[in-house]
């Protein structure tokens, strides 16, 4: 078979194009979640391109991974888990609630980026948390993030004296964050019943660098 010049353009297209939008499948894209923490705690990063990779992702992206995070300026999740560019679909928001914001944007990457793993990540001493632990008074924009931090500190609550309530409300609002996400999204909800997509729960220890998981 003989090639032109406008067949080897679409063959080398083609060819990038199935490299750059190959799909990674749920369970493989939280091992790479684990061992890009397990670097960054051992300080062997992986060797980065980042203006190479600059150029190959002008023209698409196909993050294997969205991640819906806290604004906490000490948990960039592209360090925390010795990611780099494209890889990575993240959403981030104190007290890293789903807000119909955070939901459609989180939509779009499963929708159209075909990402088949969410990560609610959380972290130790959350600020948005614990102001909701601690109530007072905020300003009006405040007041509608922990709005949505309440059903995991009234649950706390419930359960008695707690020696580290805030942590536990961390843990719990991880929890709370994965059921409404699926609760708000039919598109989320049919994806995670029909196997295709999974949502998990992670937990970042500032004191240490390690994420664990909530179940």
């Amino acid at each position: 078979m003989r090639f032109n010049r406008s067949n080897i353009v679409l063959l080398i297209f083609f060819i990038s194009s199935s490299v750059l939008f190959s799909q990674v499948g749920p369970e493989e894209a939280l091992k790479y979640l684990e061992s890009g923490n397990a670097r960054f705690l051992s300080g062997q990063f992986s060797k980065k391109d980042l203006l190479g990779e600059v150029k190959n992702l002008q023209n698409g992206q196909s993050p294997y991974a969205v991640i819906l995070a806290c604004s906490d300026s000490r948990v960039p999740p592209e360090l925390v888990f010795d990611e780099s560019l494209g890889k990575l679909f993240i959403v981030r928001l104190a007290g890293n609630v789903a807000t119909p914001e955070a939901i459609g944007s989180i939509e779009y990457a499963v929708e159209h980026l075909h990402s088949q793993l969410i990560v609610v990540l959380g972290h130790s001493k959350c600020g948005a948390v614990t102001a909701a632990v601690n109530g007072g008074h905020t300003t009006p924009n405040i007041e509608k993030l922990i709005h949505y931090i309440e059903p995991a500190v009234n649950e706390a609550k419930s359960m008695g004296d707690i020696a580290d309530m805030v942590q536990l409300c961390v843990d719990l609002n991880v929890k709370h964050q994965i059921k409404h996400l699926t609760e708000k999204s039919p598109l989320l909800e049919e994806k995670v019943a029909s196997g295709a997509l999974l949502i998990v729960g992670g937990v970042y220890d500032l004191a240490t660098g390690q994420m664990k998981s909530v179940q």
